[in-house]
């Protein structure tokens, strides 16, 4: 006996699809939030990573580590940048590695890009401190021009940040240095939950509250009233 086949009713397919669309809805917000943590746990890997190239680097160099310069090699690459300086020592690949900037900034490193300001340097990266936000006594430009931060120098390692999560708003990205001031347009970015990731000079990397991070930096010698970086509205920095 053959039995008729049961059909479901246009209200029996209505309800299970909003019931898949409540599960959806459900789920959604979990798995972007998932997302958005390891996407944060592969950007402080990355400065670790490179925090420690920096660190070969600058025993090799006398506890020196080259920030900014304008200067051409023999072969005619830019040394603008820390990331070139580490690239011209051979402790960087010529191209950019994903490495040396945060896996969530919508333009991965890269050079030669006719958009930013030096074409050739490499300049879409994690931040460093701005030579001329440093305090006077852990920087020099005395050596060919060179502007450097005196690793050697710094009493509490472990409270300066050596790299960090930056943004420029002519570049829309990341960009090579973070200044503190509210006139410029390169900052810190708490990108990550409203965290900054930073790499401090001892070698270890956290995401750390902008207000935090403004203490470290006092505790550091940076006598800072105030602290300027991007949070959501990158459109402009918000002061700590």
């Amino acid at each position: 006996m053959n039995h008729p086949q049961k059909k479901f009713t246009l209200i029996e397919l209505l309800v299970v699809i909003a019931i898949i669309a409540i599960l959806a809805s459900m789920l959604l917000p979990a798995l972007t939030k998932a997302k958005q943590k390891a996407t944060a746990i592969s950007c402080i890997s990355n400065q670790k990573q490179t925090a420690l190239m920096m660190t070969m680097y600058q025993n090799d160099n006398k506890n020196m580590q080259a920030i900014q310069s304008w200067r051409t090699t023999p072969d005619g690459d830019q040394l603008v940048t820390w990331a070139d300086y580490l690239t011209y020592a051979g402790y960087l690949p010529k191209d950019p590695p994903a490495s040396i900037g945060c896996p969530d900034d919508p333009i991965a490193p890269t050079r030669d890009a006719s958009k930013y300001e030096s074409k050739g340097a490499r300049e879409i990266t994690y931040g460093v401190v701005s030579y001329w936000t440093l305090p006077a006594a852990y920087r020099t430009n005395a050596v060919d021009n060179v502007r450097t931060l005196l690793v050697g120098k710094i009493d509490n390692p472990s409270s300066f940040p050596l790299l960090m999560d930056s943004y420029k708003i002519a570049f829309e990205s990341q960009f090579y240095l973070c200044e503190m001031s509210a006139s410029a347009n390169n900052h810190a970015y708490a990108r990550h939950n409203g965290r900054i990731n930073t790499a401090f000079v001892d070698g270890h990397a956290e995401a750390v509250d902008p207000l935090e991070l403004k203490d470290r930096c006092n505790n550091a010698g940076f006598d800072m009233s105030s602290f300027f970086c991007f949070k959501s509205d990158v459109t402009a920095p918000t002061e700590f």
